[in-house]
């Protein structure tokens, strides 16, 4: 008897062994399922990222390189005093009721002559309303975009301001004899004759370079 009940307690305690060893097991396994889980997101990870090591970059370094705008593209407006009639369609298409229109009547001729012209572009939406409007085509739309100020005053463009165009120039191999900074201060001295102040960036395509200056119009620096 005593050893019926030795022999059962023995196998009372390897059974209790063997089940406190099941949920360490479990353990084991939920780990080792996770660890392999982790290292497949990780793989993808790294697959997505050497997928991208080929390509192209995507981002721009501005302000040293500049995005080429499209043809559509909607920047500053500009103006055509002569081509101006004064109608004032502008005024009557735009939703903000923008352009400031001055004008007297040469009773001699009945027609309207133009004094100032002017567009606060603090407030323009650029929609392009009184470009499609205009009778005379003396509004168009420039590529310029880069109006920031730190007086808001400076947005309000004039008729001299808004009948500047952006300076676009392109860069030929010809031109490498003359280097980037003596090839920027030639223009440079060339604007400053005028007062304007001038701003170029070097523009950087993926298979050739380009120089797209412009100057801010209607403010001498």
């Amino acid at each position: 008897m005593a050893c019926l009940k030795q022999e059962k307690e023995t196998n009372i305690k390897i059974f209790i062994d063997i089940y406190d060893m099941f949920p360490m097991v479990t353990r084991v396994m939920d780990y080792g399922q996770q660890t392999v889980r982790v290292a497949r997101y990780i793989g993808q990870s790294f697959m997505i990222t050497l997928s991208h090591a080929n390509r192209l970059p995507v981002t721009i370094q501005y302000p040293y390189e500049k995005l080429i705008t499209s043809e559509r593209f909607r920047g500053r407006i500009h103006f055509e005093f002569d081509k101006c009639i004064a109608c004032e369609v502008c005024v009557r298409v735009c939703p903000m009721d923008l352009p400031v229109v001055d004008w007297e009547l040469e009773t001699n001729i009945r027609k309207k002559r133009l004094l100032n012209y002017s567009i606060d572009f603090g407030i323009c939406i650029f929609c392009g309303n009184c470009v499609e409007y205009c009778p005379t085509n003396c509004l168009s739309m420039t590529e310029e975009y880069e109006l920031s100020t730190y007086d808001r005053h400076e947005l309000n463009y004039n008729q001299i301001a808004l009948g500047r165009l952006p300076i676009i120039l392109q860069r030929f191999e010809s031109l490498d004899c003359w280097g980037w900074g003596y090839f920027a201060d030639l223009y440079n001295s060339f604007l400053s004759i005028n007062g304007y102040y001038f701003r170029y960036v070097m523009v950087r395509d993926y298979l050739d370079y380009q120089i797209k200056s412009d100057y801010r119009a209607g403010f001498d620096k």
